[in-house]
């Protein structure tokens, strides 16, 4: 394989990860991203881009997120890395919003593609007003490296989890676990990947579930 040829796949690679990272597959992400390839490259490499994603986007491979990684970093200069980076979150926020699993995709991408730490707490910064969680932990001085799982055992961090606030009664615990149990349930996908995501979040719901009954 040639090194555009390689350069091309990585990037349809971690494109339709990111795509398919919230279960989600919108108009305005496809957008997106048409509008950053036309932008940033020839259209042979255009058309090649678009096949592959449109191939990657029905593929569950465990491994995918590695091995499109690796053909980024053998291929991209750090400059286009960076570039990439902000593509790939510029996709994630434009659904309303950059969702838990999404920020946790592209904490990993950030490490396999292994970008300094001054460029990662500069995204972090930059993103983190879409950030659907707790943003001021998805931001501390680790940058987008941090779990989205929390280590508070509170009661207030609790509700949080389950987008509550205190003055939630009983029924409305039981229906947001209910709804936040069936959405992030690790059997809704197929993906390797995605199911490991997901089964964090899943386990992390039903902690705070647990110690609010």
């Amino acid at each position: 394989m040639n090194p555009h040829s390689r350069r091309n796949r990585g990037l349809a690679g971690v494109v339709s990860l990111v795509i398919k990272a919230d279960g989600r597959r919108t108009v305005q992400e496809v957008k997106k991203v048409d509008a950053y390839l036309m932008a940033h490259y020839q259209v042979e490499d255009y058309k090649e881009i678009v096949r592959a994603l449109k191939v990657n986007l029905k593929i569950n491979n465990p491994n995918f997120i590695q091995m499109s990684c690796d053909w980024l970093v053998q291929d991209m200069d750090y400059t286009e890395l960076l570039g990439t980076m902000e593509c790939l979150f510029d996709v994630a926020q434009v659904n309303y919003g950059i969702d838990p699993i999404e920020w946790k995709l592209l904490a990993d991408v950030m490490d396999l593609l292994d970008l300094e730490q001054e460029d990662i707490d500069y995204l972090s910064r930059k993103y983190s007003v879409f950030y659907m969680a707790d943003k001021s932990k998805a931001t501390d001085s680790t940058g987008l490296s941090v779990s989205t799982r929390q280590e508070d055992n509170s009661r207030e961090n609790a509700l949080r989890i389950l987008g509550l606030d205190e003055h939630a009664l009983p029924n409305d615990i039981q229906t947001a676990y209910r709804r936040l149990a069936k959405k992030y349930h690790p059997d809704t996908t197929q993906d390797g990947y995605m199911k490991l995501v997901l089964d964090e979040k899943f386990k992390e719901i039903s902690e705070a579930y647990s110690r609010l009954k």
